[in-house]
């Protein structure tokens, strides 16, 4: 039993300090997440600002042309990366730290979810994620693995 003591007070440390990671980062005010569209009168731990009216996301920037001509899942990867997915939801849309997991849901779900922001993720309008876009990234998450390459 002595011998396995270190082991079990090392793994209990881990889990510990895990859990608390989670919780604090869960907790934390300043996750996108828990941003409120007012003062919230149930939240005293900080001090609350409110910045603004909440405005559609816009994107991180321009497709290049070369990209509008490509093969729908090499278009749809490098969307998927250039309008941020891939942050939030995992390279491959198997969820993330922020993001879950997308990859099996079918082009009206994610276009439904895009344009109206559900939870902490911001909402795409329309200019800056077309339709067409959404599908071409839905077919790269469709895609076999080895087409992704």
């Amino acid at each position: 039993m002595s011998d396995r003591l270190p082991a079990l007070v090392f793994a209990t440390l881990v889990a510990t300090l895990g859990t608390t990671l989670l919780v604090v980062g869960a907790r934390s005010p300043y996750t996108h997440g828990n941003l409120a569209l007012g003062i919230d009168a149930t939240y005293i731990r900080t001090e609350q600002a409110v910045v603004g009216p909440a405005v559609p996301f816009e994107g991180l920037g321009r497709v290049p042309v070369a990209l509008v001509r490509a093969e729908p899942v090499i278009r749809g990867a490098a969307l998927y990366v250039n309008k941020g997915c891939a942050g939030c939801h995992g390279l491959y849309g198997r969820g993330g730290i922020v993001g879950p997991t997308i990859s099996g849901q079918n082009g009206d779900e994610i276009r439904e979810k895009t344009h109206a922001g559900p939870g902490g993720m911001p909402a795409f309008s329309e200019h800056a994620l077309s339709n067409e876009e959404i599908e071409s990234i839905v077919e790269y998450l469709h895609a076999d693995p080895a087409q992704r390459k």
